[in-house]
């Protein structure tokens, strides 16, 4: 009696409308390298109404043996025939692939044959996004045999598109969520790797290709803001509900505040409908409340516990002002950190405002110069700068540097920063042939020193300095930079400035 053996992998393909690339999809399964006989694809049409079924059909005839094709009316997403494929999978190991994305040539073996070395119940390939498609790469950085899901960037790469052992699988009945149009994948591979005994990474080489569409089709991008919500809410109760609270949970969980959650009250909000923007907050309120813990905050960006407390405090007022997101927002000059001047600065904790970009490019960006004009024996300039003082009430603590001047400050009518006026005495200028003048500043203990930009003008001024004639110009330098030069004129063209 001749026994079959099974395959060492099957690859379970759900399909719903993905053509045309579902057929370089399924070209990319024919042209594995581990062989025919190692491999089964089992394929589920849910419904497609673009030919996707047809094509199915076509490649199991043409390549007989290798495809298994079920037909089924549309469930409404990606859930429901991946539960189909993974009941009929006969392989020692199952891999999901998007019907619209590629394996590269190699991955199916060198996959199986990591899997077999290591001792590995869930393999990661390498995967890179195709037609603008972003991929964080965090987790490819280096191939790691064991690698350790709370103290990497595993959880940031929680879909399907991996090597799972069936039986680890099968152990725990892990299936698809059928009630979740968006994100099914994710609750099924955090269990995953959370019953996983091992999970090895691959970054040897490219071993997937995730394509995005040219008309945007991909579920990730056309999913509603309700759904996406649904889906953050989703995810934070079932990993809270899988993992005991402690520092493993919030390694997962900073995830999903990270990126679900905290996209909601991004750029988007203000786009949102008045009753979605209701809903997020009161998710954000309930979600923070239940999980957000100080290990999870410290995770996020300073702009991330900003937005989220915005939201947990229903501020949708504050949430859809454009300077929220517009980067403009000054910066505050505190003795030991720089804080943004956000909406609700006055209203909340400060943690919520500290600003951790790059503060020189910041500052270089929004340095402005007003006004320049000679006064009598002084240049007198007007700027601007994107900072306010400690508190937020007071002007920031400027200051000239290159030349002698007499600096005052105030705050800017609108609020946008502090005006430095700085009267140079003209003897200082004589002093020298070229000046750069210079914007200083202090910020959490770091002196700064910050080139002017230039004028859109040229402003000249004529001088006679121990007895010899002298031309100041204020004119644009290198990169557009404010430049003071003093020269010399010649004595017969001075001696016209008498007759003029």
């Amino acid at each position: 009696m001749t026994v079959t053996r099974p395959p060492d992998v099957s690859v379970v393909v759900a399909v719903h409308d993905t053509m045309p690339y579902l057929t370089a999809c399924l070209r990319s399964l024919v042209d594995q390298t581990i062989g025919a006989g190692r491999f089964e694809v089992i394929a589920v049409d849910d419904g497609s109404t673009d030919g996707g079924g047809a094509e199915l059909d076509r490649f199991a005839a043409e390549h007989p043996g290798l495809f298994t094709v079920v037909h089924q009316p549309h469930s409404g997403g990606p859930a429901v025939p991946s539960n189909r494929g993974l009941d009929l999978a006969t392989g020692r190991y199952v891999f999901f692939l998007g019907a619209d994305d590629l394996l590269a040539p190699h991955a199916l073996e060198r996959l199986v044959d990591a899997a077999d070395h290591y001792g590995s119940d869930v393999v990661l390939g390498k995967m890179v996004g195709i037609n603008g498609r972003y991929v964080r790469q965090d987790v490819y950085a280096r191939t790691d045999p064991d690698l350790d899901l709370y103290g990497s960037a595993l959880p940031y790469a929680m879909s399907n598109t991996k090597l799972f052992r069936r039986r680890l699988l099968d152990r725990y009945r892990l299936r698809f969520p059928v009630d979740m149009p968006v994100g099914s994948d994710q609750p099924f591979t955090i269990e995953a790797c959370v019953r996983a005994e091992r999970i090895s990474v691959l970054a040897d080489a490219v071993y997937y290709y995730a394509v995005r569409r040219h008309d945007r089709g991909n579920i990730t991008y056309r999913s509603s803001p309700a759904q996406r919500l649904d889906t953050a809410r989703r995810l934070i109760e079932f990993t809270a509900g899988l993992l005991p609270a402690g520092a493993r949970r919030d390694a997962v969980l900073a995830r999903h505040f990270d990126w679900e959650l905290s996209k909601l009250v991004g750029k988007d909000f203000a786009r949102f409908d008045p009753e979605t923007r209701s809903a997020v907050c009161a998710a954000v309120k309930s979600l923070s409340a239940a999980y957000l813990t100080g290990r999870i905050l410290d995770r996020l960006s300073p702009a991330q516990r900003y937005r989220l407390a915005l939201a947990a405090r229903g501020r949708i007022d504050l949430l859809i002002q454009p300077a929220l997101h517009s980067g403009s927002a000054p910066l505050v000059l505190e003795k030991e950190r720089v804080l943004v001047h956000l909406p609700g600065f006055d209203e909340m904790e400060r943690e919520h405002f500290v600003f951790n970009g790059a503060f020189d490019s910041r500052m270089a960006s929004g340095i402005r110069v007003l006004e320049a004009a000679w006064s009598s024996d002084r240049l007198v300039l007007w700027i601007r700068a994107p900072v306010l003082g400690d508190g937020a009430a007071e002007p920031a603590p400027l200051g000239i540097s290159g030349v002698p001047a007499e600096v005052t400050t105030e705050l800017a009518v609108d609020g946008s920063g502090t005006t430095l006026c700085a009267r140079i005495p003209m003897r200082a200028l004589l002093g020298g042939r070229r000046h750069d003048i210079r914007l200083a500043v202090t910020a959490a203990g770091e002196l700064y020193e910050f080139p002017l930009p230039a004028l859109g003008r040229r402003l000249r001024q004529r001088r006679w300095h121990r007895g010899r004639p002298y031309r100041i110009s204020v004119i644009p330098g290198r990169d557009e930079q404010m430049v003071v030069r003093v020269s010399r004129v010649p004595w017969r063209r001075a001696l016209l400035w008498r007759k003029q």
